[in-house]
This record gives structure tokens, sequence and C-alpha cells, in this order.
């Protein structure tokens, strides 16, 4: 190269997001270009970093340091270092702090990957199956961006492997939720060799993966949400299970990331197909694709018990009498009963009848959750022994309020005495082969295998749909809809009747009656009161400090963002395990108005912490 070049480099280190790139002289005899990296001097130790740009010199170029080393192994091209820089802005953090999370250390040495990674299983599906799928296929090769329905995971899957039978040479990205879902389908997918990453693999079996996929050894890329920052450029086909989860999104700690929005960026940048797959879509897939690109199959009502018309005649306000006799039906058939009820503990809150006194946590404000002998906040982790009297009036009429699953449980063994009631929850499974599971989300999601899935049970019942529609989420409607529509597909695979409770039944039945009319409703209403996809949530929290000096920078904050223009913002207090209450700044702000938003948010100190796409 030329003497006298300077290279921008973005050093590969968690950076405060004020940082952006440094200059390092290039020796005569290296060339370099953007996206290539480098080992680099950084104050004390030798480092990664990634090239920005190569140019001239500018001011006193004696006093820089050197670029050490060129790292052949890896280099970016155009479109991933955009992908990089974007990704920063979105997320108001710097560029080396993506990468840093982004790339793997590299080893001494990159160890073999087999990418036989366990034996391979034939994917079999019913033979009704065949026209959904083949109705699948074929807005597969009409559109190249589309949401496509699919009844269950097992139908998904089916979907993708028949894909890549008529694409031989394609190379293909699969992404799911988490990663018992990536265990359950690798079996089926080592047909074409496939890449696995889950995010939980040493770094250099992460390095050796991603290199491997590079290298084209392998046709299939099947990851988690961590494999959507390095999206390899050999890519053909990109496909979201499970498109609408939340797993997708990381909320817990920085870059606050939407998988879904940077495999978009990627599937843009890249011209390849891009599929969304799931029970059903999300309203802001209507803005995604656009109606015409939604391929949304049409539902039979599923069968609904109304507890209002049947409270009379129940034994029980949570279990009606159809529950029970459909109950007794599918024991003496000689099936067992899968029951979900996302509510734990034995009643959901307590309150005192003489002063009308709740029992909030005194750590977070949170609800506390009754057990047989304590108090527990499922929010903050806070336990406490049952009071025997009222602290506030001294009164000892303390009532249980509501129902958790251990009184359904309870219920159950009285109703059906001699059949065994298991209850599986996170941290607490019973019996996988009782007569009856009584279970929440965590058995759907970690230990039901859809595609090897048990043969006796007769009958799924939704306990409870309602529960979603208390979130204060202009989302609540959709997930209550998407549980039963994912509890549905359970059945189906299971060929096990669907029931499901409820005491709003017009909510439901807008949906079953016109999908598509359903979303474009739903929208509507989300544009009329500012919600996403219109308007953009963000959150600002101040990490550590006083909580009355964390406000007052926060006002500041918020005094600078109405500046820009017209805000929503709404104050409130977040409390977790560790700390203590401390303000948040939230806000909804137009999308035409985000770019310039960003570009401000990462002028802010790093002690403050921002979501700059919150879930609702």
């Amino acid at each position: 190269m030329p003497e006298g070049l300077v290279a921008e480099v973005y050093p590969v280190l968690r950076l405060p997001r004020r940082f952006f790139v440094f200059d390092y002289t290039i020796p005569q005899e290296m060339n370099l270009q953007r996206g290539q990296m480098v080992r680099i001097p950084f104050r004390d130790k030798t480092i990664l970093g990634v090239v920005r740009s190569v140019g001239s010199k500018r001011g006193n170029p004696e006093r820089l340091k050197s670029v050490l080393e060129r790292v052949k192994e890896w280099i970016f091209d155009d479109v991933e270092m955009d992908f990089f820089e974007w990704l920063a802005l979105e997320t108001a953090q710097s560029v080396s702090a993506i990468l840093h999370v982004a790339i793997p250390p590299l080893p001494k040495r990159i160890p073999s990957l087999s990418t036989n990674i366990s034996e391979g299983k034939s994917l079999r599906v019913r033979a009704s199956e065949s026209e959904e799928i083949s109705r699948a296929l074929e807005k597969m090769r009409t559109y190249r961006e589309c949401f496509i329905h699919a009844k269950d995971r097992v139908q998904m899957a089916a979907m993708v492997v028949a894909y890549a039978y008529m694409h031989p040479h394609d190379q293909l990205a699969i992404f799911v939720p988490n990663v018992w879902d990536a265990t359950c389908l690798l079996p089926y997918l080592t047909f074409a060799g496939v890449t696995l990453l889950t995010g939980e693999e040493s770094p250099s079996h992460r390095l050796a993966a991603i290199q491997s996929f590079r290298k084209k050894e392998t046709r299939i890329f099947l990851a988690t949400r961590a494999g959507s920052l390095l999206l390899p450029a050999c890519v053909d086909a990109i496909f979201v299970l499970r498109s609408s989860h939340e797993s997708y999104k990381q909320s817990d700690r920085n870059p606050r990331y939407d998988a879904r929005e940077t495999i978009r960026f990627f599937a843009s940048h890249r011209a390849c197909r891009l599929f969304f797959l799931d029970v059903m879509p999300r309203t802001e897939d209507m803005v995604t694709f656009g109606p015409d690109r939604l391929c949304i199959s049409t539902h039979a009502l599923p069968e609904m018990i109304e507890l209002n018309r049947e409270k009379n005649v129940s034994p029980h306000p949570r279990l009606s009498y159809t529950i029970f006799q459909k109950i007794t039906d599918v024991l003496e058939s000689g099936k067992r009963i899968f029951c979900v009820y996302n509510r734990k503990g034995k009643a959901r809150a307590l309150r005192c009848e003489d002063c009308k006194k709740e029992f909030p946590c005194p750590q977070c404000g949170g609800v506390f959750t009754v057990y047989e002998t304590t108090i527990q906040c499922h929010h903050c982790g806070c336990i406490e022994p049952i009071p025997l009297s009222c602290p506030g009036c001294g009164g000892s009429h303390l009532i249980e309020r509501g129902f958790g699953n251990r009184s359904l449980q309870e219920a159950f063994q009285k109703a059906f005495p001699g059949i065994t009631v298991s209850l599986l929850e996170q941290n607490h499974l019973e019996d996988l082969e009782a007569h009856i599971l009584l279970a929440t989300n965590v058995y759907t999601e970690s230990i039901l295998n859809s595609f090897t899935p048990p043969t006796d049970i007769g009958c799924v019942i939704l306990l409870d749909a309602d529960l979603p529609l208390h979130e204060s989420s202009a989302q609540s409607l959709e997930q209550a809809i998407r549980m039963i529509e994912e509890l549905r597909g359970v059945a189906f695979r299971l060929r096990a009747d669907f029931l499901m409770q409820t005491h709003v039944r017009e909510f439901f039945q807008t949906y079953y009656q016109n999908p598509l009319s359903f979303f474009q409703k739903e929208l509507t209403l989300r544009n009329t009161y500012r919600q996403p996809p219109i308007c953009r949530p963000m959150r600002i929290m101040r990490r550590g400090g006083d909580v009355r000096q964390s406000r007052f920078e926060l006002e500041h904050i918020r005094e600078q963002l109405e500046g820009y223009h017209p805000i929503d913002v709404l104050f409130s207090f977040f409390h977790s395990r560790t700390t203590q209450a401390c303000p948040i700044l939230s806000f909804s702000v137009e999308q035409t108005y985000v770019p310039d938003l960003l570009v401000f948010l990462r002028t802010l100190p790093d002690h403050f912490i921002i979501d700059t796409n919150r879930n609702l």
C-alpha cells in the first residue's frame, strides 16, 4: 500500500456508545480494505479490530499506533459492514459493542466441526396436510417475501424440508426462537448437512460453525437469535419459524435488538428470499409484508366453553360442567388429559376483608401469589410467610382471591379420586405420566417434542383463554388468540380434541370469522391510538445512582426530546431482584422521527440503559 495511509478501525470491544473509530497507520507491505479484520494495539493489550475505511493521513501520523497484523481468514463485505453500523444506530450502541457481541474470540486453532451432529430422521406428516404444504410451496415460488400460516411446528418443518428438496443448490438459513426448538428440529435437517448455532456453544465451536457454512460445507444454517448477527453472505433463502415468538427480541441486555428486524435488513440487502412461518401473523406483519402476502388459512371456530353460561352448574369457578364431562369421557376411554393454565400458586392474591388492603410486594410493589404456607412475588423473587393478621388494621379476615394451578389440582383430585394429577411448571415438574397433566407454557416450550408426541393424550384443554387479555399491552388480544392457535396445533399433532374456556367468546370470534379483516381493524386501532407499528416505543433507564438524581436527569432528557418533536411520554418505576425502584422514561415516537431521535440517543452517557424498540 502507498506510504502514509491511515486506517479507521472499530475495536472489537464493548466500548461506550460515544466512541466511534480509532486511527492506525498501515505498514507499507500490508493491504487493507473496508471490512478487513486486523489485530491492533489498544491501551496495554492486543485486540481484534475491523477496518471501517482507509484514507490519507490526517493530523500528526507520528503519534498513531500501527496495525499489527491482518487476519486473513475473515473479511466482511460492504453489506455486513453496513449492517453492523445500522444495528449500532438502531440500538443506540457503539459499532465496537455490536462487533464484540457478534464476533466470537478467535482461537489459535479452529476445531473441526461435524456436520451430522445427530442421527438423521425422516419427517412424516399426515396425508391431509399435503394440500396445505403444497399451497405454502406455491406461495414461496410466487413471492420472495411473505408470511405463511402453518398448524404447528411439525408442519412448519415440513414446509422447510420440502423447499430444501425442491431447491437442492440453495443455501438456507432457518431461525427458531429457542434451543429446544433447534434440538427437536435438527435431526430432520441432516440430509442436507446442517450447521447449528444456538449461542450456547463455546467461542471456538461458534466460529467453526460460522466458517463451515460460509465455506458451503453445509447447506443449512440452523440458529436461534444469536445467529442473526453473523448471517453469511451465501444465504439464498431465510425461514423464521414461530416468527411471533417473544424470544426473538433480546430485552434483558445490550444490544437490545429484534432478530426479525436484523434478518429483514439482511434479506433486503442480499436480495434473498424471506419467509415468516407461524400459527398466525402479527399485526406488524401487515406492514412488513402487506395484506396480499399474508398467506393465512381459514380456521374453523374452536370449541369454546362460555364460563358465564355454565357458572350455575359448574362444580368450580374455573372448571365448567362441560370440562368435567369431557374429562370423564376421555379417562374412561383410557386416554390422558393435558390442561394448560398459566397461573401459578394456590391463589392469585391475598386481601383483608376488613380494610380491603391488598398485600403488595415490599421490594417491588408487585402482586404476591399465595402458596400453601408462603406468599411469593414472581417478579422479584421475594418470599414471605402468610401473615396471620392484616398489618394495616390488625384484622384476621384474610381471604384468597383468584385461583392458581395448585387450587385447580386440588379440585381435580377431589372430583376424580384415584386419578393422578401432576403439576408441570418452571423448576417444578411432577409425574409426566399422570392421568391429568396440569401445565403452564413450560411444557410446550421445553418438554413436549411435537415431532415425537405421546400417543395416549385424548384431549387438550385451555382452562383460561382470557388471561393474556388482562395484560396492559396493545398485543393482548393477539397474544390470546396466538396461545389458542398454538395449543390447537398441539392437539392436532396429538390427534386429540381441543377445548377452551372463556368469558368473552365474541372477542375471539372476530378473528375466526375473517382473519385478514381482524388484522386490518387491529392496525387501524393501533394507528388511531398511536401504538406500534405506526409508532415506535422506547425506554430510557438510569443505571445505579440516587432515585431523585435519576429522575432529575430523565426529566432533563424529556425536555430535550420534546424539543425535537411531540412525543408521548410516561414515567414509571422499575424494580428488580437486586436493585431498588428506579425511574423509567418511556415514550412513543412516530416512525418518521425515529432516525433523528436515534442520533440524539447515541449522545447520552453510558449509564443510561436505552431500549430503542421495547416490547409493550
